[in-house]
């Protein structure tokens, strides 16, 4: 069996079958929809299809001998560490290069007042969850980053997308 053979796995149930267990999802999983991110990745596995859309990098720019490099370091040194799961708030390395750039920018924060996330997908989601109750309203830049928004709209809030000019978003129209 290789990767993507689907003939070991059983048929998926129709959608008739999985009506019983409507009623066991929050309310607010009737609101979503699939998101604008996932649509866009599903595309670039297409070979004639050259997406700037997903903010993915040119590939042909990637150094095969520097990654093959750090990875050998990794492998000889801390693989152990670098294959399991780290600290939920980033790693305290990282944490502790954060704090110093920080004060070198005259900007003074603790380690422990730090969270690295994997990205800002992440980061946007701990914030909606932190902030967000259903109805409020989210005002963002139109057209805003796509994978916020489904974000938004998961934790319930209301969206309202300001136009851009050349300037930034249009103040008289918040």
């Amino acid at each position: 069996m290789s990767i993507g053979d689907d003939s070991r796995r059983p048929p998926r149930p129709a959608a008739h079958e999985l009506e019983r267990y409507e009623a066991l999802f929050a309310t607010r999983t009737g609101r979503m929809r699939s998101s604008v991110m996932r649509d866009l990745m599903a595309v670039t596995d297409r070979p004639e299809i050259i997406s700037l859309a997903g903010g993915l990098p040119d590939t042909s720019l990637f150094a095969p001998a520097l990654f093959s490099a750090a990875m050998d370091a990794i492998a000889k040194g801390t693989t152990a560490q670098a294959l399991q799961y780290g600290p939920t708030d980033g790693l305290q390395a990282v944490k502790d290069c954060i704090v110093e750039i920080m004060a070198e920018e005259e900007t003074v924060v603790a380690a422990d007042e730090l969270i690295v996330t994997t990205g800002g997908q992440q980061a946007i989601d701990l914030v909606c969850k932190a902030l967000l109750d259903p109805g409020d309203v989210v005002i963002a830049e139109g057209p805003t980053y796509p994978g916020a928004v489904p974000t938004f709209c998961a934790y319930e809030a209301q969206l309202v997308q300001i136009e851009m000019d050349g300037e930034g978003m249009q103040i008289d129209l918040l």
